[in-house]
């Protein structure tokens, strides 16, 4: 059953990427080499199977994440960090499913919904969790002045990604990689200034 579930997630994914949304479970099964009822058993509706498409491509992409060690240096770490979210922003299978559920928002709002509801649940890996923690850890450390931990976190990863992640999404070209570089290494100085960093644990 979990080679038939894998079949039909990876049918459904190519399915939904060829004809969006409007993809019927027939199209799915047809692509999968099962029955229709097959898919409906596994998922249950279209909007399951595609919510399961979703959690997958984010499962792929966010593996693995990055583990921090206690008292990293605090600019190399965020470039590293900032360099992995840059891979997963620009993912170009996340790219046609958030295009897909931009395009259904009038018909099937409920699908906006599916990745918020995903990380909420934490199905998912919360990237910007990660990057709070090590702020966290940073501030107790008196390497950055005290701030909302979770909202810097989100500040800085819009920094660096809401723009190539823009223009990717609406199809205006990609960010050659020299220039997300130079872009994240910006960020991570004006950020860290921005925090009070100063090198080293404050007396």
């Amino acid at each position: 059953m979990d080679e038939t579930r894998e079949a039909i997630l990876q049918a459904a994914k190519f399915v939904f990427l060829r004809d969006g949304y409007g993809a019927s479970l027939e199209r799915v099964a047809a692509a999968a080499g099962v029955a229709r009822q097959t898919v409906y058993n596994q998922f249950g509706s279209k909007e399951r199977l595609f919510s399961a498409v979703v959690q997958a491509v984010y499962q792929r992409i966010l593996t693995p994440v990055l583990l921090i060690e206690k008292g990293a240096d605090f600019i190399e770490t965020l470039t590293v960090y900032g360099r992995h979210f840059l891979r997963i922003a620009l993912d170009a299978d996340s790219l046609a499913l958030l295009r897909i559920t931009l395009g259904e928002y009038q018909g099937h709002p409920q699908l906006a919904q599916i990745t918020y509801a995903l990380r909420a649940s934490h199905a998912i890996p919360v990237f910007t969790d990660h990057i709070a923690g090590f702020l966290r850890d940073s501030m107790e450390r008196g390497i950055i002045d005290t701030v909302d931990p979770l909202m810097a976190a989100e500040a800085f990863v819009g920094a660096f990604t809401a723009h190539p992640r823009h223009r990717a999404l609406v199809g205006v070209g990609y960010d050659t990689p020299e220039r997300l570089e130079a872009m994240l290494q910006m960020c991570v100085r004006i950020f860290a200034r921005g925090l009070g960093y100063h090198g080293s644990p404050r007396e």
